[in-house]
């Protein structure tokens, strides 16, 4: 892990393939310990790549978040999507993210379960708090490598990149 790592000492890729269809990060439930966007600076990193970001606001918790989110979407001029949630968040918004076929769903905790255990992110105390907190109020919290990676690890952007990467390789197939 590399503590002291911050967007600039990242490299970037040249001659990276962008997708067609924006990036949606998708935040699971927030609280007032832990409401950083999903991913933390791994948007900041796709984004430095030049991917399109789209990051809905949500409620903290609560079933108005489903709502929210199909506002959200009836309010985008584009209605097709490459979402990226936790499981949990798949799973609570799941008939709003699966509406249109063309669009595709990345779990983000799939790169952290699949990756060596030296490079899973360790929960922070403030996480622990939020999951805590959310428990008392009735909801659920993403489990901290589902939804943070608060800590900055390389090895773990670079593989979400090769997934963003083979994301715009398949736009490229489907559309021709």
């Amino acid at each position: 892990m590399l503590d002291s790592m911050n967007l600039e000492n990242l490299v970037l890729r040249p001659n990276c393939l962008l997708t067609r269809k924006p990036l949606v990060f998708v935040n699971g439930p927030r609280s007032l310990f832990y409401y950083e966007k999903l991913g933390g600076f791994l948007q900041d990193y796709v984004g430095a790549h030049g991917y399109q970001l789209m990051a809905p606001v949500l409620p903290f918790r609560g079933p108005s978040r489903a709502l929210a989110f199909k506002n959200w979407l009836a309010h985008q001029p584009q209605k097709k999507f490459h979402f990226v949630a936790s499981s949990k968040t798949a799973e609570e918004l799941h008939d709003f993210l699966t509406a249109d076929p063309d669009s595709t769903m990345t779990l983000l905790d799939d790169f952290v379960r699949n990756a060596p255990a030296a490079e899973r992110p360790k929960p922070t105390i403030r996480y622990r708090f939020h999951q805590i907190f959310s428990r008392i109020n009735g909801c659920e919290a993403d489990p901290y490598f589902d939804s943070g990676w608060a800590e900055r690890n390389a090895a773990l952007y670079n593989r979400f990149l090769d997934r963003c990467v083979e994301l715009a390789e398949n736009d490229s197939i489907c559309e021709t």
